[in-house]
């Protein structure tokens, strides 16, 4: 398996053998163009040396630049995976960062309200997010003040006597609209039923 970094480093001394050899050929043609100038004589000789070391030159050029193609194509697969790793992590991190702040709001919650949070909880949260620990401390002082003072009774200061009255003693109380029958004690209600039967 070739990994990236050893594809780096393999094809990085390609590209560097390549061009310290189209370097070399590009002296070498030089010298020969200094040769045809100074004796033109034996220039057509020179010339065909220059052209078969221009037609290496262009090869050369051509594979060097297959060999930089693929760094650069390298160094684009390379960037993807550093990217889509990062994300990864910056995924993780947020993910945790969402846990650690529950977990940190329900110590606030706890401690607030009175109730035993361990040392270790209170820390973190301390270290975390100081300015929830201040407002959790400010809570359970408001508690354990609420706790401590002496409770007065609510209904202390009226009257037993009832001023407001309930629904039932307030119908109880409305004028009937409906006439009540005549009023008759029992007695005279039988004593009224025998008479009638004895007619």
């Amino acid at each position: 398996m070739l990994t990236i970094r050893d594809a780096f480093q393999r094809n990085g001394k390609q590209i560097e053998k390549y061009s310290n050899k189209i370097s070399g050929i590009r002296k070498m043609q030089k010298e020969l163009e200094a040769k045809i100038e100074e004796d033109p004589e034996n220039a057509e000789a020179y010339q065909g040396e220059y052209d078969k070391l221009e037609l290496s030159y262009q090869a050369l050029l051509e594979k060097r630049d297959e060999y930089m193609d693929y760094g650069g194509k390298l160094m684009e697969q390379s960037m993807l995976i550093h990217n889509a790793k990062v994300a990864e992590q910056q995924a993780e991190a947020m993910n945790k960062a969402a846990d650690d702040m529950a977990k940190c709001m329900e110590v606030a919650s706890r401690y607030g309200r009175g109730e035993r949070v361990s040392a270790k909880d209170l820390q973190k949260l301390m270290q975390m997010f100081p300015d929830l620990y201040k407002m959790a401390v400010a809570q359970r002082m408001m508690e354990e003040h609420r706790d401590n003072r002496k409770q007065k009774d609510v209904f202390d200061d009226e009257d037993d006597t009832p001023k407001d009255l309930s629904v039932t003693e307030e119908v109880a109380n409305t004028e009937a609209s409906i006439a009540p029958p005549e009023m008759a004690e029992p007695e005279t209600v039988i004593a009224e039923s025998n008479s009638a039967a004895e007619m």
